[in-house]
C-alpha cells in the first residue's frame, strides 16, 4: 500500500481472537491501516507468544517518538497535524467484551522538543479524540 503526501490514513489496533472478532482474550493483535484517500488497506495479525497472558490492564497509550541512532536524534516526520478519533477501550465482564469509549478516561497533554525548539505537541481534543500538531523542524 502506497502513501502520498497529503493522504488520509486510518489506523485500528484492537486485541481479537483468530477470525478478527475484538476479544480481550482471543490471544491476537489485530492492526488494520487504511489508506481513505486510496481506498486501500492492510489488515495483519500477530499471535501472543505461547504461555503469556491475555491481554490485561486499565490504562491504553500512543507513543510518537523520536529514536536516537549513533548519539543523534533521528528526523521527525512533518505530520503537520494528526487525530485519533474515537478512541477506544475495551471492558471485560465474564465472558463478555464491549469496545466504546472510555468513561471517566482523560488524557495527558505531551510535548515533544529539541533543546527549546517545540516540534510536537499532543493534547485531548474531547473524551474520545486526542490530536498531534507539528511545529518545527530541526
Amino acid at each position: 500500500m502506497t502513501v502520498d503526501v497529503g493522504d488520509v490514513i486510518d489506523m485500528q489496533v484492537y486485541p481479537g481472537d483468530s477470525s478478527g472478532n475484538q476479544n480481550v482474550n482471543g490471544g491476537y493483535g489485530w492492526y488494520t491501516i487504511a489508506n481513505l484517500t486510496t481506498n486501500n488497506n492492510v489488515t495483519t495479525r500477530l499471535s501472543a507468544p505461547s504461555g503469556t497472558p491475555a491481554f490485561t490492564g486499565s490504562t491504553a497509550e500512543y507513543i510518537m517518538e523520536r529514536p536516537e541512532i549513533s548519539g543523534s536524534y533521528t528526523p521527525l516526520a512533518n505530520y503537520d497535524s494528526a487525530e485519533m478519533n474515537y478512541d477506544a477501550v475495551g471492558e471485560v465482564s465474564g465472558a463478555v467484551t464491549s469496545f466504546g469509549t472510555a468513561s471517566g478516561a482523560s488524557s495527558q497533554n505531551c510535548t515533544m522538543r529539541t533543546s527549546s525548539t517545540l516540534l510536537s505537541e499532543g493534547f485531548s481534543l474531547d473524551n474520545s479524540d486526542t490530536g498531534y500538531i507539528w511545529f518545527a523542524g530541526d
